[in-house]
């Protein structure tokens, strides 16, 4: 909880280690394609970095990714692009394109 008297220090309310997670959603500028991974982050002081510790992605559409943090700091949306793994070709050899012709002749 995060409820203050007007005669408490501000800078006094602790952000970290909150009771209950506070929800978050960030809303994009931008519409990504689902090849791209996102994934919440928070600024982690001590590391100078980014990190998910303490932020879970809790849902994601094309404008936005919503967030559960246990924590309240600077919040940010990773954007990774995952790489398209291009099928494998399969070789053409002699037994295959037997094969191919064996099984169109028994299916006419």
């Amino acid at each position: 909880s995060c409820a203050t008297s007007p005669a408490q220090d501000i800078n006094k309310i602790s952000t970290q280690s909150l009771v209950e997670p506070a929800a978050i959603t960030l809303v994009s500028v931008l519409s990504l394609p689902k090849s791209f991974f996102r994934q919440c982050l928070s600024w982690n002081q001590s590391d100078s970095g980014w990190s998910s510790e303490g932020c879970e992605t809790t849902n994601i559409s094309s404008s936005q990714v919503s967030c559960s943090c246990t924590h309240l700091s600077q919040i940010a949306v990773g954007v990774y692009e995952i790489p398209i793994i291009p099928e494998p070709k399969i070789p053409h050899s002699h037994s295959l394109f037997g094969f191919q012709i064996v099984a169109l002749v028994v299916l006419l």
